[in-house]
């Protein structure tokens, strides 16, 4: 009997020490004819205590990992978030800017409007160098920032037939205007092919540039700075109104045009995930709007 109780007594310290293999030796005991039935029946509830203790301590070890995932998952968004809170900023002021000295030097006429393209290029490409550090530095993936091929035909199979479909609503916004002798389009030509302008490769470049800037970084980092229910809304309306005033510079109709156009491919950007539908999207409204048709400029 003694031998016994100093195994019962045993097992129990061991359990205690978090060696629940322990229970399994006071689980043996029960069966032991030697012992009796009272001392089987307390190894038995030594054994269950043992097994339950060990299971809520199991319970309370995954809760803990549980919540320190959950925390590490917080930080990391606060750190992506003040990342993109910094970011966002300067960009915006960098837009500001940039729209605000372009208009000055035209005014001044320091440069020519048909020189714009290679400024606004430059200015352009500075930003973008400053974007690609923060996401060398941070670690970012470029697919973060829609600079991915995943989804890209789906995203153009659903971009260019909108494209297309705007297009020929576009002609026939001309075709009505030029018939009204108000509008200041009267008498004109329904289409101008006027390609000296715009030259289509430094420009398709542009529109590249332009897309990382505007959809790709800025509807994206202020998607991640803003929380709610419409964040989506108001991370492309955001960007769209940044996008628009960097075309400050050019006239108060190509700013609204932009701001629409922006709206639009800031809407296939958040569905779409990709900037291979939005580009090519930019790039032919841009066309039609300014270059074939003439409606802002």
């Amino acid at each position: 009997m003694n031998r016994i109780i100093r195994l019962l007594i045993e097992s129990a310290n061991q359990i205690m020490r978090g060696n629940y293999s322990a229970a399994q030796h006071i689980f043996e005991m029960t069966d032991n004819q030697e012992a009796p039935p009272e001392m089987q029946a307390l190894a038995e509830t030594l054994g269950l205590m043992g097994v339950k203790i060990e299971a809520r301590e199991m319970a309370l070890e995954q809760k803990l990992e549980q919540i320190e995932r959950q925390n590490q998952a917080l930080r990391e968004a606060a750190r992506v978030r003040a990342e993109s809170g910094f970011m966002l900023c300067y960009t915006a002021v960098y837009l500001f800017l940039y729209a605000f000295a372009l208009k000055v030097l035209l005014s001044l006429g320091w440069i020519r409007a048909d020189s714009t393209i290679a400024f606004t290029l430059g200015l352009m490409l500075a930003l973008l160098g400053g974007i690609l550090f923060y996401i060398r530095k941070f670690h970012r993936p470029l697919s973060t920032w829609g600079l991915t091929w995943k989804g890209g035909l789906r995203a153009i199979c659903v971009s260019l037939p909108v494209t297309l479909l705007l297009i020929l609503v576009l002609i026939g916004c001309k075709v009505w205007l030029v018939r009204q002798p108000w509008s200041s389009l009267f008498g004109q030509p329904v289409f101008r092919w006027n390609w000296s302008f715009i030259p289509l490769i430094p420009y398709a470049f542009s529109v590249f540039v332009q897309e990382i800037i505007a959809r790709g970084f800025l509807q994206t980092s202020s998607e991640r700075v803003l929380d709610g229910k419409y964040r989506g809304l108001i991370s492309i309306v955001m960007a769209s109104a940044l996008f628009s005033v960097a075309h400050f510079h050019y006239s108060l109709p190509l700013m609204a045009g932009a701001f629409l156009t922006g709206l639009l491919l800031g809407w296939m950007f958040y569905y779409q995930r990709t900037l291979v539908g939005v580009v090519p999207a930019h790039f032919l409204l841009s066309l039609a709007a300014w270059e074939w048709l003439g409606l802002i400029g």
